[in-house]
């Protein structure tokens, strides 16, 4: 019997059919398995990127609480050193008037309180005395009188020797500061209490810092204005200490956002310019911005973007002598490559 070409042709067409339904269900199989798969993938990496979030948040929140301490401890040494000052001022231990006794008591505090650069002065009718760090190795102490040398600042300068000072030289140099005009001087003078203030302006020159200031009374007679004066070339010496990890970086910020300090081994009185391009060096790179990134303030630690990605060509500091609206200084975490958060 031989077959016919019809049914010849109805054989090879079932094949091919049965092949394709092979490879259809093949196709449907290895793209359920990819989607599957895909999908799977999808749900852990969300996991996981949450989950890495989460942990670098705290991670994040610990390493500033931990920074957030050592800067509250600064500034409690400036409170300290303003105490310890206005205590003996009140006891009459000590008069505003006696030289002797006055330079050494703040030449004291200033050696004891590592981050402390100035203990300033002011009387009244605008007299002004003032000791203040020149570095780790030398100090001056000066003076502005409105009758002896009217007009000019006597400076004494000292080295610091183990266990004391020693007298270095004397000298009388023109200049036109009046303690009356400044800011933190006009407001302590009516005064009750102690504040603080952002300060530029010195007998020196302009140098950015923080003081604590505020009045001192003898017998309910106001006697001046004590201030305790931290230039934040200080700060940027502090934070060049501080360990954050193996790549982290603390940074200091005011409460407006604006750098104060960035980390400098470098700087001291001495060098202030140093610290100021190392800040502006800072401010101008080129960083994510750190969604995650968090700031502490006398409310607490709250979410921020502090502006270290700004476009700005230096660094935008406070004018001089303005009142801050912060009782201490905020201050965020950052890693040298990105946030650590």
């Amino acid at each position: 019997m031989n077959a016919s070409p019809g049914h010849a042709t109805s054989g090879q067409a079932l094949r091919r059919l049965t092949v394709s339904i092979r490879l259809a269900v093949s196709a449907l199989v290895l793209t359920a398995i990819l989607l599957t798969a895909a999908l799977s993938s999808l749900v852990w990496w969300r996991t996981a990127e949450a989950t890495s979030r989460q942990l670098a948040l705290t991670i994040n929140e610990q390493i500033v609480a931990a920074v957030r301490k050592e800067v509250a401890a600064i500034v409690d040494e400036a409170r300290a050193a303003h105490t310890a000052i206005r205590t003996l001022f009140l006891q009459n231990v000590l008069d505003t008037r006696e030289a002797d006794k006055r330079e050494f008591v703040f030449l004291s505090q200033l050696q004891s309180q590592a981050t402390i650069s100035w203990v300033a002065f002011g009387w009244p009718d605008g007299a002004f005395f003032a000791a203040h760090k020149l570095g780790d190795g030398r100090l001056e102490m000066m003076e502005i009188s409105l009758t002896d040398h009217a007009g000019q600042r006597r400076v004494d300068e000292y080295d610091v020797v183990p266990g004391d000072i020693e007298f270095a030289n004397r000298r009388f140099e023109p200049t036109d500061f009046r303690v009356a005009d400044r800011t933190w001087f006009k407001t302590g003078i009516k005064a009750e209490q102690p504040e603080w203030f952002r300060v530029t302006d010195h007998p020196i020159g302009e140098r950015s810092s923080i003081a604590f200031a505020g009045p001192i009374d003898v017998y309910q007679e106001r006697q001046g204005v004590l201030a305790i004066i931290i230039e934040y070339t200080r700060l940027a010496r502090f934070l060049a200490q501080l360990e954050v990890g193996r790549t982290g970086t603390a940074f200091i910020f005011d409460g407006s956002g604006e750098l104060v300090a960035a980390p400098d081994k470098d700087a001291d009185e001495l060098h202030p310019r140093a610290a100021t391009r190392n800040c502006c060096r800072w401010h101008r790179r080129r960083w994510p911005r750190p969604a995650l990134a968090r700031t502490a303030g006398a409310a607490g630690l709250r979410p921020t973007v502090p502006p270290m990605s700004s476009h700005s060509r230096r660094c935008r500091f406070p004018a001089g002598g303005s009142r801050p609206s912060f009782q201490r200084p905020s201050f965020s975490v950052l890693s040298r490559r990105r946030c650590v958060a």
